[in-house]
Formats: C-alpha cells, structure tokens, sequence
C-alpha cells in the first residue's frame, strides 16, 4: 500500500537510468486538517530507501539519487541490474523540524525484461 495516493505505477525496463518521480509531502493546513505532515512543521532531512518484494535492500541498485526542495521528493530510479526483474517497494523516512521521524512508503516499482 502506498502513502502517496494517485501515484502512478513505476515501471523500469533495462537500459533505464533517469526515471525522474516526484513525490508531494502534504502539510496539514489547520491544526484539525488532515495533511502527511502536522501543521507548522517542515522536513528538515529524508533518507530514501528501496526494497525488493523479499525485503532485501537494493536502494543503491535501484535509486540513482533523491533530493528534497519545498516539500517535494525528487527521486531518480534506475533499472536494477544486480536484483533483476521483480516488484520493489521505496520507503521515505522523514525527518521533521520538531525532529519525529514520519515513515512513507511508495509501492510498487515494478523492474521488467519484457513487457507483460
């Protein structure tokens, strides 16, 4: 299940290096709004991690880099070479301005061959 809803599937084929994401973090509008984050934080740092559908770590094989700028994750994806085809799954740990840590996860990611 994803956190980030309306997302579109990410589908890597090989030979792909650049498959630029992007990813909002909602903050809440109101004390009583709903929103990813409270109202009156921000996210001062992230850490972005990938995962095959077995829970193996392959962020590196699969994430090329991330950045984050006002509240919008750039994620650049790459097909996995070592991992291969297969279902993955990202998770974003963010940290937030009152220094709590809020955990995101984006799924799926999907690495194939050949079309299906």
């Amino acid at each position: 299940m994803s956190d980030f809803q309306g997302r579109e599937n990410v589908v890597l084929k090989p030979g792909d290096t650049g498959d630029v994401r992007q990813f909002q973090i909602l903050v809440a509008g109101s004390l009583t709004a709903k929103g990813t984050i409270p109202f009156g934080t921000t996210v001062s740092g992230i850490a972005v991690t990938a995962y095959k559908d077995d829970d193996t770590d392959v962020s590196s094989d699969l994430i090329s880099s991330y950045s984050l700028t006002d509240n919008v994750v750039l994620v650049v994806f790459k097909y996995p070479v070592m991992a291969g085809d297969g279902n993955y799954y990202v998770k974003f740990a963010l940290t937030l301005s009152t220094g709590a840590v809020k955990n995101l996860s984006f799924a799926p990611v999907r690495a194939r061959a050949i079309d299906d």
